[in-house]
């Protein structure tokens, strides 16, 4: 689901980190790896639906854990 938020990109690592300002997401954080970020959108406030890069190849896939915690 498409959301409103502040987005961080680390381009060295690929990974953008959207914090979420609508208010049924803002207790999340959304983590997305292996993608090409548009340098532009660095610590701005995106709206939901738009393009924020492009998938890259990933360069290893290890087993990570999921957590989630519901409060």
């Amino acid at each position: 689901m498409p959301v409103n938020g502040l987005v961080h990109i680390f381009s060295l690592d690929r990974k953008v980190v959207v914090k979420p300002t609508d208010a049924e997401f803002r207790l999340i954080e959304i983590v997305i790896e292996n993608i090409e970020a548009k340098k532009e959108y660095h610590d701005k406030k995106v709206e939901a639906g738009k393009d924020i890069g492009k998938a890259t190849t990933a360069r290893r896939c290890n087993a990570r854990p999921l957590d989630i915690m519901v409060t």
